[in-house]
């Protein structure tokens, strides 16, 4: 799961769909931004903190 998909997953279910994902990334991507590298995300760590 990617961030973006984590991100709407709980804009959807966990909100309810009352908020929505914003993203604001410049066109010349000056915050030095990284390319999407395919990575997934685990949840593990996060379940262990409880």
């Amino acid at each position: 799961m990617t961030i973006h998909d984590r991100a709407e997953f709980v804009a959807e279910k966990v909100a309810g769909g009352r908020i929505i994902v914003e993203y604001d990334i410049p066109e010349n991507n000056m915050h030095g931004y990284v390319a999407d590298t395919g990575l997934r995300m685990s949840g593990e760590k996060m379940k262990q903190l409880g």
